[in-house]
C-alpha cells in the first residue's frame, strides 16, 4: 500500500510540475477557439531623424522622371596619388535619402524637404505637390519606403537587432525573429520602449492575454526597444538546463513507476 501511495504521489508531482511549467510558457491563455476578435488598424509609420528613405518618381514620359532618380547610393571623394577620386557606395544600406537631425532630406531639383513626423503617405503627397508646383511633371507617381527599419530586442530574448524590409513588424513576429523568449522570461510583463516626440515611454504587454493585440505597441515602430523581463525566480542557463533534464528524468521515472504499479498491484 505504501508503495502505491508513493508512486501515486510521484506521478502527481510530475504532472503538477509539468502543468505549471506549461502554463508559464503558454501564450494567449484566454484565447477561445472559434471566437471572433476585432483586428486593430495598423498605424502608419512616422519618419524620424536617422531614417533612410527610398524615393522613386515616375511619369508617363519616362525621360521627365530620370533627373529625380539619380540617387543610387552615397557619394564620397578621396585623394589617391594627389588626384581626387569620386566613388559611389551603392550597397543597400547606403541607398536612399537619409533624414538628418533637423528632419530634412535633400532631393534633386526640389531641394530641402522637411519630413520629420510625417507618414510615408504624407511624404509622397509632399513630394508630388512640389514636383507639380514647380512644373516638372503634371501627374507624377511617387513611391516612398523606409529601408532601414530596425527594432532592438534584449533581456530574456538574447540581444538582437531586428529588421523588416517592408517597414512592418508586429510584436509576435519580432519574438519569432528573435528566436522566442527563454523559459526564464516573464511573459506577463514584456516591455516595449517607444520614442514619442522628444520623450520615451514604456508600455507593458501581457503575452498571456489576447489583449496584447489591442496594445498600442503591438505593431512596432522604427526604433522601438523590446525588453523581455525575467521572472522573479529567474534561473541561470545551467539551472535552466538542469531543470529540463530533471523534468525528463521525472517523466521517465513516472512512466516506469506507472508500469510497475500496474504489474505488481
Amino acid at each position: 500500500m505504501r508503495m502505491r501511495i508513493a508512486l501515486a504521489s510521484l506521478v502527481a508531482a510530475v504532472l503538477l510540475s509539468s502543468c505549471a511549467t506549461q502554463r508559464k510558457l503558454t501564450y494567449m491563455q484566454d484565447l477561445v477557439v472559434g471566437d471572433l476578435y476585432p483586428v486593430q488598424p495598423v498605424e502608419e509609420l512616422v519618419v524620424h531623424p536617422g531614417d533612410r528613405l527610398s524615393i522613386m518618381i515616375y511619369a508617363t514620359r519616362a525621360e521627365l522622371a530620370v533627373p529625380f532618380n539619380v540617387m543610387t547610393g552615397s557619394f564620397s571623394v578621396s585623394s589617391e596619388n594627389g588626384e581626387l577620386v569620386t566613388s559611389v557606395d551603392s550597397s543597400e544600406e547606403s541607398k536612399g535619402y537619409l533624414v538628418d537631425n533637423k528632419g530634412d532630406i535633400e532631393l534633386p531639383f526640389l531641394g530641402t524637404l522637411h519630413v520629420i513626423d510625417l507618414t510615408i503617405d504624407e511624404i509622397k503627397e509632399l513630394i508630388s505637390n512640389a514636383i507639380i508646383e514647380n512644373g516638372y511633371i503634371q501627374e507624377p507617381i511617387v513611391t516612398v519606403s523606409l529601408t532601414n527599419f530596425k527594432v532592438i530586442a534584449f533581456g530574456e530574448t538574447g540581444p538582437t537587432m531586428l529588421s523588416a524590409e517592408d517597414g512592418r513588424l508586429n510584436l509576435l513576429q519580432a519574438i519569432v525573429k528573435a528566436g522566442d523568449l527563454s523559459t526564464a522570461a516573464n511573459r506577463g510583463r514584456l516591455l516595449v520602449i517607444r520614442t514619442e516626440g522628444m520623450v520615451r515611454k514604456a508600455y507593458e504587454v501581457n503575452l498571456y492575454s489576447m489583449e496584447l493585440f489591442n496594445s498600442p505597441v503591438f505593431n512596432l515602430q522604427q526604433g522601438d526597444i523590446i525588453y523581455a523581463t525575467p521572472r522573479k525566480s529567474k534561473l541561470d542557463a545551467d539551472s535552466d538546463l538542469a531543470l529540463r533534464m530533471l523534468s525528463v528524468v521525472l517523466s521517465t521515472v513516472s512512466a516506469v513507476a506507472s508500469i510497475c504499479w500496474w504489474i505488481f498491484r
